[in-house]
């Protein structure tokens, strides 16, 4: 077995991107007081960098492009990874906050939630994450609800010493990070 040296995110690649899709789902009485139940959002953008050991913030926006179903979400969280940054699937839990926007309203939510990345290659991988938002002020014109989302994600340095190109020379790290179609299943 192999053991990478390259972290999901570490202080040499601290930034990760990405794009991808959410759906949220409001219990049946407090869907009717924002007037749907479900609703999908596309496109979600998110920026995450590393912190520190273990520790990654996290920001996301999304909206809704459902006539009639109004819902733009600012997220931002923190997140544990548990010391499995090194590896192909890199699980976490998540703390944070959200504003969330329906109709006329915009209410704070307490985000908690997990998720994890399945790293393809050393820059690219598959970002899945659920989250609880939950209702701390018991704002009538918003309820709790579940929060799910995926995303593609690329990782990259702004210092260039992260293995990207630096306009000068192309070559490609060992990292010793297998992809997950050369792993033994």
């Amino acid at each position: 077995m192999i053991k990478s040296n390259i972290k999901a995110q570490d202080a040499n690649n601290k930034w990760a991107i990405g794009v991808g899709a959410a759906g949220l789902l409001y219990s049946a009485k407090d869907g009717s007081a924002v007037g749907f139940r479900y609703s999908d959002q596309f496109p979600r953008f998110t920026l995450a960098t590393y912190a520190f050991t273990n520790i990654t913030l996290s920001a996301a926006i999304s909206t809704s492009r459902n006539e009639g179903k109004q819902y733009t979400t600012f997220d931002g969280d923190i997140r544990y990874d548990f010391g499995t940054s090194e590896n192909t699937l890199s699980i976490y839990a998540l703390l944070g906050g959200s504003l969330v926007d329906t109709k006329d309203y915009l209410a704070p939510f307490i985000n908690i939630g997990g998720g994890g990345t399945l790293w393809l290659t050393d820059r690219f991988g598959l970002n899945g994450q659920a989250m609880y938002k939950i209702n701390y002020y018991g704002l009538q014109s918003q309820g709790s609800h579940i929060y799910v989302g995926g995303a593609i994600v690329y990782r990259f340095s702004f210092s260039g010493s992260g293995g990207g190109s630096s306009g000068r020379s192309r070559v490609r790290r060992d990292t010793g990070r297998k992809r997950i179609w050369e792993m033994d299943h």
